[in-house]
């Protein structure tokens, strides 16, 4: 099996301003992306695929989990009257997911970050972008929505507090959301 490319997370602060207006108030948005899409129109979600699997070692090291843990993954689309807006990629380590008080790996259509900040009052803790080019991973699973070639794409990724649980959630922003603008 081939390492998957990791790309270089940095702060949020380091964003360049000549990232198009609308997509950097999505990156650096502190709210739930889920609360704002649903202000502006039909929201959803599509599930991909969930799995146990093992993380990147970058997810693993943010995440403060061994290498050899694996994880709940799950991988969504978010569409927003009926486009696809953003892809999102999470991990919820072992630990969380055997938490009776949380529920989290029968979510089925239900948005991981709605439940997260609504039922589950998480705080997000971290919060870094990246330009994904080609052969990220990110990119690679985002490729399937993109009606163009592009050349690179933008992410988040979050680590989210829940209790004494932490999850990570990246999430690459597709150019449909570029013309989208957050309330």
């Amino acid at each position: 099996m081939l390492t998957p490319i990791e790309p270089e997370w940095l702060p949020i602060q380091q964003m360049p301003a000549e990232i198009a207006g609308n997509l950097q108030l999505w990156i650096a948005m502190q709210t739930s992306l889920t609360e704002q899409l649903r202000k502006l129109g039909a929201f959803q979600v599509k599930v991909l695929q969930e799995y146990w699997g093992n993380a990147t070692t970058a997810e693993n090291h943010a995440l403060s989990i061994p290498d050899s843990e694996k994880s709940w993954q799950r991988d969504v689309v978010l569409l927003l009257n009926g486009v696809p807006v953003i892809v999102a990629h999470s991990l919820i380590p072992l630990s969380m997911v055997e938490d009776p008080t949380l529920e989290l790996k029968q979510l089925g259509t239900r948005s991981l970050g709605e439940i997260i900040f609504t039922e589950l009052h998480g705080a997000r803790e971290l919060l870094e972008y990246a330009n994904l080019t080609a052969e990220h991973y990110l990119f690679i699973l985002a490729k399937p929505f993109i009606e163009k070639q592009n050349k690179n794409l933008y992410a988040r990724r979050s680590i989210i507090k829940v209790k004494q649980h932490q999850l990570l959630i990246n999430e690459v922003f597709l150019p449909s959301i570029e013309v989208c603008k957050p309330c």
